[in-house]
């Protein structure tokens, strides 16, 4: 188990405030809780930053006093046993919590800018609110999921723009000392192409923060689709599972051709119901 000095924890509090961190045995317990085999891992405690420099603040105190960090977005990640860090004994970084703004809409090149605690069902209601011109992809996950956490998890779903990752175009990065990295244009002080111009001058780094520790997000493009004046959706069913052969020799050309421009999933009926 890491162990966290109660002079870290302190010094945390006087950088971001009493507020932004919480040590409560509820907290601890919340937090802690885990579905996978292993069990429970209880952090040390839970910090709430407010904004991308207060994420600085986090990573150089914890650099400082050698504290153990472990950053999430948003939502549960059930599938993942929950919010819970790699080992118990972490200071658990909560950036959704209250970095959860969409930060910019534009409607014309089809994009947001979104903060780690922007849910699918809340851009869902603001592209609402917008007469639903344009559409997200989501994914087979509950409403209250993170689309940033998502999409850093390599996740997918079901519209042409099913690939959330190949879909996504510029991030912020508070990197391991402290730094901001912000990729693609973003690097160019108010460049109007962040969101819009995926691999900008210089080698791709974007990869290197899915699934890593290499730094956390603070800020995320997403390209949103043009919603289709029809959309379907097509089930076919075969009895059994040796039919598995024949079903990918039938859907390969679909798929190879751009027929079904969308994700084609095969699943087992039981995936199907939970769906």
């Amino acid at each position: 188990m890491a162990h966290v000095s109660a002079v870290g924890v302190d010094a945390l509090r006087r950088s971001l405030g009493p507020n932004a961190v919480d040590t409560s045995e509820e907290t601890i317990v919340r937090y802690g809780r885990n579905l996978l085999p292993g069990g429970d891992r209880r952090p040390a405690g839970v910090v709430y930053p407010a904004s991308t420099a207060e994420v600085q603040k986090i990573v150089r105190v914890a650099n400082e006093h050698r504290l153990p960090i472990y950053s999430f977005s948003t939502g549960e990640n059930r599938g993942n046993g929950l919010r819970s860090s790699v080992r118990p004994g972490h200071i658990i970084v909560d950036v959704g919590a209250r970095m959860n703004r969409i930060l910019e809409i534009d409607e014309t090149l089809c994009f947001a800018a979104i903060e780690p605690g922007v849910t699918y069902q809340q851009m869902y209601d603001e592209l609402g609110q917008r007469g639903h011109i344009l559409m997200m992809d989501t994914t087979s996950g509950p409403p209250e999921g993170g689309i940033v956490g998502n999409t850093l998890d390599k996740g997918a779903g079901y519209t042409p723009y099913f690939d959330h990752f190949g879909m996504s175009c510029g991030l912020e990065v508070v990197l391991g000392d402290g730094r901001i990295l912000r990729t693609a244009d973003g690097a160019f002080p108010g460049a109007h192409t962040w969101h819009i111009a995926k691999y900008g001058y210089g080698p791709f780094l974007d990869g290197l923060f899915l699934q890593s520790n290499f730094g956390i997000v603070t800020r995320l493009g997403v390209w949103l689709m043009p919603r289709p004046a029809v959309i379907r959706a097509f089930f076919f069913m075969f009895p059994d599972d040796e039919d598995l052969g024949e079903i990918i020799d039938l859907i390969r050309p679909l798929k190879l051709n751009n027929v079904v421009p969308s994700l084609i999933k095969v699943t087992s009926d039981l995936y199907a119901l939970g769906t």
